[in-house]
């Protein structure tokens, strides 16, 4: 898999080389660009963005499945007892389990709950990403930790914010969570001997984050669970898939869009700051100011934001200097525009919106948002919910919140653009 990656890789620096010469090309020729230049830059980039996708794939499995093994060392979990057994298969061993005992009255788990408390507080040095750490499990149940580590990869995947350096806070309680908000920052003066130095407090307010339940229900029809020819990995990558999908989608448009009644509020709606304004065709100047327009300890944590669309788009352009703004990375690091790294995400605006959307961010996410999980993912079964079709369900449940806590210009955007 490692070899894969970096093959991927090697790969996507070839295509993006060849790309540039067909851009250059094109911008030798001007109006006189051949129609055959632009197909084949259009066929190029859609290479691009299939390698960024297969490459941003596998780097999440390979995360995931070293979390795995070091979770499995650290609680020396052995499913069925047995440490010769898949962990994928305690899932599927549970499931069969419980439906056995309509039979046989084994006792089986009452619930089946993977804690996510603490798995992902660090941010990866290479990546800028989080990574996941430890993880719990209620109860001493029997639980195939791989599936935690599954169902998070594709909750990330489902919302981009999560995939930046935000800050992540996990509570057990799902209480209200009072924060501290910067509306201004405090300053110095200088001050001469025996001076009265001034105040500056700054401004500093209170953000209460609460914790809004997200869930999927899943329903699988008995003759699944009992067929015993089913592989022990099949079911339980379904279930992460779809629920993770599910969840990551739903926390997502909020995280981004969200006005924060009765919902998170999203970055878009409590981080107001233009940075810079258009009005005219996108450039590569157009994107400098933006990023200039953010004080430096800010910027240089800085994380880009913004639809697939537009990413595509910026990798025609040029700084002054003749030099592409976006660059692909190597060995697991993220692909950058003006060396600082970027995700792609439906919810923010493309060229079509309207001249006052925000259309691309730019900031230090860490300082601007904060996430907030409450104790872990719930993960249960029940067998009389679809009783009539003959299935069970599955539902998984994860409560969370979102605020800005940083109103002073961590995150500027930037609008108006055409491209």
């Amino acid at each position: 898999m490692d070899e894969l990656l970096k093959n991927l890789t090697e790969q996507r620096a070839n295509v993006w080389e060849k790309g540039k010469e067909i851009l250059d090309r094109m911008a030798d020729d001007g109006d006189n660009a051949k129609a055959e230049d632009e197909e084949q830059w259009q066929r190029i980039n859609s290479e691009l963005t299939a390698l960024d996708e297969r490459i941003d794939q596998i780097t999440k499995h390979l995360e995931a499945q070293k979390r795995t093994d070091e979770i499995l060392g650290d609680l020396d979990v052995r499913p069925s007892g047995d440490p010769k057994v898949n962990p994928d298969s305690a899932l599927i061993e549970w499931l069969r389990a419980t439906q056995r005992s309509k039979t046989t009255g084994e006792p089986v788990p009452k619930t089946f709950e993977l804690s996510l408390a603490g798995l992902y507080n660090e941010v990866d040095a290479k990546t800028g990403r989080r990574e996941l750490r430890n993880m719990s499990t209620a109860d001493q149940e029997i639980v195939p930790t791989d599936f935690a580590s599954r169902l998070y990869e594709h909750m990330i995947e489902n919302s981009a914010i999560r995939q930046t350096n935000v800050t992540v806070l996990t509570t057990q309680g799902g209480g209200p969570l009072e924060l501290p908000k910067t509306i201004a920052h405090p300053g110095a003066t200088l001050v001469t001997e025996g001076g009265t130095i001034p105040q500056s407090d700054g401004t500093i307010t209170k953000a209460t984050v609460s914790a809004y339940k997200y869930g999927d229900l899943i329903l699988i029809s008995n003759e699944l669970l009992t067929d015993e020819g089913l592989p022990a990995g099949v079911l339980i990558g379904y279930l992460a898939r779809r629920g993770g999908e599910a969840i990551g989608n739903a926390q997502g448009v909020h995280f981004v869009r969200g006005d924060g009644s009765g919902k998170p509020q999203g970055l878009l709606v409590g981080a107001t700051h233009v940075g810079k304004t258009v009005g005219g065709t996108l450039s590569a100047d157009d994107l400098i100011e933006l990023q200039y327009s953010v004080i430096e300890p800010y910027a240089r944590n800085g994380w880009w934001a913004m639809t697939r669309q537009t990413a595509g788009a910026i990798r025609r352009l040029k700084d002054g200097n003749g030099a592409y703004i976006w660059a692909a990375g190597f060995n697991g690091a993220p692909n950058t525009i003006l060396d600082r790294p970027y995700v792609t995400d439906p919810n923010w605006f493309g060229p079509s919106t309207a001249t006052s959307a925000t259309q691309i961010s730019f900031g230090d996410l860490s300082s601007a948002y904060v996430i907030r999980d409450v104790a872990g993912v719930r993960f249960e079964r029940s067998d009389d919910f679809a009783f009539d079709t003959d299935e069970t369900a599955i539902r998984i449940l994860l409560r969370s919140d979102g605020q800005v806590l940083d109103t002073t210009g961590a995150v500027k955007h930037l609008v108006g653009a055409t491209f």
